[in-house]
């Protein structure tokens, strides 16, 4: 598999796609995107809603770049974006596109 960036309701081989990484901002999504080019992953990126909650601020509605990968490789995506300092990664029972 060659490295691809494509849309959401495009079919990778029929396989299953999973949410690895939310960017909240471009230079993020721009780091993400660089070290899925490195490992020549495809993958998908979606722009969407999300929300977020904290102690102080009651939940919050954003936009974020969602980035989803093929689920065979999730947990390996997920490692290497960790260990580029990229933390907003999503476990892969967080959600999964059939």
């Amino acid at each position: 598999m060659t490295e691809a960036r494509l849309a959401l309701d495009s079919n990778i081989a029929g396989i299953p796609l999973s949410l690895v990484y939310i960017a909240g901002n471009l230079v993020e999504a721009k780091r993400v995107e660089a070290v899925l080019k490195g490992l020549r992953i495809d993958y998908v990126l979606e722009l969407e809603e999300f929300m977020s909650t904290s102690i102080i601020v009651m939940a919050t509605h954003y936009v974020g770049l969602h980035v989803y990968v093929p689920s065979a490789r999730h947990e390996f995506c997920k490692t290497a974006l960790e260990q580029q300092g990229l933390l907003n990664t999503i476990p892969l029972d967080g959600f999964q596109e059939s």
